[in-house]
C-alpha cells in the first residue's frame, strides 16, 4: 500500500511565500524559472553584479527539481562510451570534467550559505550488471570512464546481491534538491536580488534591445532573459531535436539489505537506486521504467512494473511515497546550453536527460558567464545552435495554423458516456463531431477542458499517476482544469462547459 503518491521532497516542504509580480520592474536579468537551473544562475549572475529578476510560474522548487531523485554525480544517462563513439574524446573529457566542477559548485554553494535543508551527502556510485548480457556494456563504460579522467574503484563490499559484475566511483552526491533550492532562493535574496512566486509569463518580446517579459498585467524590462523552464518556453527549434519521456520512482523500506551508494544497472530503461531517510528510518528510493510521455494510461503500468522490480530485487516492507516526472532525452546525446537561437541576448537551457541537477547546474555557470563575460569554454560542446535549422519552417507553419473550432458554446453529456471514467481517471471523447477531455477527481467532480496543446496542436493524453493533461510532443502539462503547470506552452487548455445528463440506474457511477 503506497503511504502517499507524491514525491519525498515535495511532500514534507513548507510553502516558501514569495509575493507575486505587482508592478512593472527593471532588471540586467530576467530569470524565468525556480528550480535548480534559474536560481543557480541567478545567484552567480547577482554576485557578478547584475540586477536580477527571478519569476517562478508556482512555487520555488514545484517543478522538475522538486520531483527528482537527487542524484548529483558524473555518472551520466549517456554513458561515456557512447560518448566518446559520437563526439570524440576531447568533447566527453570535458564534459566529465564539468560534471565535477558542478559537484564542486553545489558542494560550495552549501556551505557558503549554510544550506542544511540540502541534506547533502557524499558518497560512491555503483554500476552493476545483473545479467551476463549487460557485461559487455559495463567493461566499455569502465574503460570509458577511465578514459575522460574519472577514477575506478573496485569495492567488492558495495556489490548488490545477485550482481555479476561491478565498479564504483568515489566521491559522488546525493541531495534534497527542494530543500536546496529553497537555500538557494534565500542566498540570492539576501544578495540583493528578487524573487516572485505564482507569476507564469504569458508572452514576452524583443522591444528597443530589451527584453519584455509580461507577467499578467505587468512587465519585467531586462537587457537578458534565461530560460530556465526545463525546456524553452513558447516554440524553439531544440524542441524537434528532443524526447519526453516519464520516469518513476518510489521511496520503499526493502526486506533486502542495501549498502551505502548510488546504484545504476544496464537495463533499458535502466534503475537507480539511492539510499534516504523517512521519520527517521533509512529507507531507499528506486527508480526507472521510463516511458515516452503521453502514452494512454501508461502511468499505473509503469509504476507497477517499477514495484514489482523492487519486490523481486530487494523485497519490499514498505512503500511511502511513488511519483512520476518528465525529462527530456536530446537527439545528439548532450544538453542544449547557451544562446537561444531565436533570440538576441536570450539563453536556454534543456535536454538533461535524466542528469538535471549536474546539468541545471552546469547550465548555470554557462550561462552566466556567457552574460558576465560573453564567452564559456564550454559554449561550444553545448552550443544550441547545432540543432537542424531545416526544422523551422515547420515549427513556425505550426505555431501559425489556427486550431480548428473543437468545442461549442455547451455540450451535453450523459452516463453511457462516462462509463470509463471512474475517481481520478480521465478520458478523451467525440460528442456530436466534439473533442473533449474528461477527468473525475477524487472527490468525483467533473473537469472538462480541450485536449488540444496550444504550443504546437498536439492532443494531450491523461496522465493518471500525477492527474494532469500531458502532451507527448513537446512536454506540455496541464491540471484538471487545463492550468499550464510546465512546459513550453504559455497558455492553459481551454475549458469547456459540461451539462450531464443523468440516467437513474447509472447514478452510482458519479
Amino acid at each position: 500500500m503506497i503511504k502517499e503518491r507524491n514525491s519525498l521532497w515535495t511532500s514534507k516542504k513548507n510553502q516558501t511565500g514569495y509575493p507575486s509580480i505587482s508592478s512593472n520592474l527593471d532588471a540586467d536579468v530576467c530569470v524565468v524559472g525556480g528550480g535548480i537551473t534559474g536560481l543557480t544562475t541567478a545567484i552567480l549572475l547577482q554576485k557578478n553584479g547584475h540586477k536580477v529578476i527571478l519569476v517562478e510560474r508556482n512555487q520555488v522548487g514545484s517543478g522538475t527539481t522538486g520531483y527528482t531523485t537527487g542524484h548529483v554525480t558524473s555518472a551520466i544517462d549517456f554513458y561515456y562510451h557512447k560518448l566518446i563513439k559520437k563526439e570524440g574524446l576531447e568533447k566527453a573529457t570535458e564534459v566529465a570534467m564539468a560534471t565535477i566542477k558542478a559537484r564542486k559548485l553545489i558542494e560550495n554553494l552549501i556551505q557558503m550559505h549554510d544550506i542544511q535543508a540540502a541534506n547533502y551527502e557524499v558518497l560512491p556510485a555503483t554500476y552493476f550488471a545483473d545479467r551476463v548480457e549487460q557485461i559487455e556494456t559495463l567493461e566499455k563504460e569502465k574503460e570509458a570512464m577511465l578514459q575522460v579522467g574519472i577514477p575506478i574503484k573496485e569495492l567488492p563490499d558495495l556489490s548488490l546481491k545477485g550482481s555479476l559484475s561491478s565498479f564504483s566511483i568515489s566521491g559522488q552526491g546525493m541531495i534534497d534538491g527542494m530543500g536546496y533550492v529553497q537555500g538557494l532562493a534565500e542566498a540570492f535574496q539576501a544578495a540583493g536580488g528578487k524573487v516572485f512566486e505564482n507569476s507564469p509569463v504569458k508572452d514576452y518580446e524583443y522591444i528597443k534591445n530589451k527584453w519584455n517579459v509580461r507577467i499578467g498585467d505587468f512587465f519585467v524590462i531586462a537587457d537578458h532573459m534565461v530560460h530556465a523552464t526545463h525546456t524553452p518556453m513558447n516554440i524553439n527549434p531544440v524542441q524537434m531535436e528532443m524526447i519526453p519521456y516519464n520516469s518513476y520512482a518510489m521511496v520503499v523500506k526493502p526486506k533486502a539489505e542495501i549498502k551505502e551508494s548510488l546504484y545504476y544497472d544496464f537495463d533499458s530503461p535502466y534503475h537507480y537506486i539511492r539510499p534516504c531517510q523517512v521519520g527517521g528510518e533509512r529507507c531507499y528510493l528506486i527508480g526507472g521504467s521510463d516511458s515516452k510521455t503521453g502514452k494512454k494510461n501508461d502511468q499505473k503500468k509503469q509504476l507497477e512494473k517499477l514495484e514489482e522490480y523492487i519486490h523481486f530485487k530487494f523485497g519490499i516492507d514498505k512503500i511511502h511515497y511513488a511519483w512520476s516526472d518528465m525529462f527530456f532525452e536530446p537527439a545528439s546525446h548532450l544538453p542544449y546550453i547557451g544562446k537561444n537561437p531565436l533570440g538576441v541576448n536570450s539563453y536556454i537551457a534543456t535536454g538533461f536527460s535524466g542528469d538535471g541537477l549536474t546539468f541545471g547546474t552546469i547550465s548555470a555557470m554557462v550561462i552566466s558567464s556567457l552574460i558576465s563575460d560573453g564567452h564559456h569554454h564550454l559554449q561550444h560542446i553545448f552550443n544550441p545552435a547545432r540543432v537542424e535549422f531545416n526544422a523551422i519552417p515547420f515549427i513556425l507553419k505550426e505555431n501559425f495554423n489556427a486550431l480548428e473550432h473543437l468545442v461549442g458554446d455547451r455540450i451535453s453529456l450523459d452516463n453511457e458516456q462516462l462509463h470509463e471514467l471512474t475517481s481520478g481517471k480521465g478520458i478523451i471523447i467525440k460528442i456530436n463531431d466534439q473533442t473533449v477531455g474528461v477527468s473525475m477527481d477524487h472527490n468525483h467532480k467533473i473537469h472538462s477542458v480541450t485536449p488540444v496543446c496550444p504550443h504546437m496542436k498536439c492532443i494531450v493524453q491523461w496522465n493518471d499517476s500525477d492527474q494532469t493533461w500531458d502532451c507527448g510532443c513537446h512536454g506540455s502539462r496541464f491540471d484538471c482544469d487545463g492550468k499550464a503547470i510546465a512546459g513550453p506552452s504559455l497558455s492553459d487548455l481551454p475549458p469547456v462547459k459540461l451539462d450531464l445528463v443523468y440516467r437513474p440506474e447509472n447514478q452510482h457511477e458519479l
